[in-house]
């Protein structure tokens, strides 16, 4: 039998309550998922990101936005599919949203779209590109950074939920299906397995702030020591 929708999302949302807000409504204006591909209002977005993170370059601003919405996006969608087995609908006329302190939060869908990873990297890639597209050419991000932003995005929702050869194997799979790179992984020290992000969030470039503990722009020791720190002090 096929899960319900709102079955789905509650399981969802109990089962990583710190990402809840990606599936479940505030009480705001529910939007149509169709505006995620209008470059008029992504480039309003974008404006809007670009006033948030104090007049950095477009790029910077739109890399932020989307590190943000992606995230958003694809949360949904793959924790469902490693707590129940099955995935909502992602095309972006089958989704609605709101949006809360200018990011996009609450994504849901009206119908189940199927069983499995394989449905799952089949209907990301064409359903996440008719964003990308866009949104490319109203921040002057390049499409294949975007692509990455994304791939760093399912593999991080992954390992939220199965922080492990499970999360790993789910990333990879989708990534292969849908068209995105190939995600890798490393074992921080005292931590387990994290991301060795392909991407990064720019977010060194906004004024007074520093490259985070994950970046991909420091040498690999670096980061690992960085990223144990910050593993070590969330126990």
């Amino acid at each position: 039998m096929v899960i319900e929708c709102d079955e789905l999302y509650r399981r969802v949302a109990l089962s990583v309550p710190s990402l809840a807000y990606t599936v479940s409504p505030a009480g705001g204006a529910r939007l149509p998922g169709a505006l995620l591909t209008d470059p008029g209002w992504l480039a309003a977005q974008v404006d809007a990101s670009t006033r948030q993170w104090g007049g950095v370059p477009r790029r910077v601003a739109g890399t932020l936005w989307w590190y943000s919405t992606s995230s958003t996006l694809v949360a949904g969608p793959v924790i469902a599919l490693l707590v129940t087995g099955w995935v909502p609908a992602l095309a972006v006329d089958e989704v609605t949203f709101e949006l809360s302190h200018g990011s996009v939060a609450g994504v849901r869908a009206a119908r189940v779209l199927g069983r499995g990873p394989d449905a799952l990297a089949a209907a990301l890639g064409p359903a996440l590109a008719a964003v990308i597209e866009p949104l490319a050419r109203v921040s002057g991000v390049g499409a294949p950074s975007l692509r990455a932003v994304l791939g760093d995005s399912v593999a991080n929702r992954a390992l939220d939920v199965a922080r492990g050869p499970a999360g790993e194997a789910l990333a990879e799979r989708v990534a292969a299906g849908g068209g995105l790179p190939a995600p890798r992984f490393l074992d921080v020290p005292g931590a387990g397995p994290y991301l060795r992000r392909s991407s990064c969030c720019l977010i060194y470039e906004v004024p007074g702030t520093a490259k985070c503990a994950s970046c991909p722009r420091q040498r690999p020791e670096v980061r690992e020591r960085r990223m144990s720190a910050v593993a070590m002090g969330q126990r």
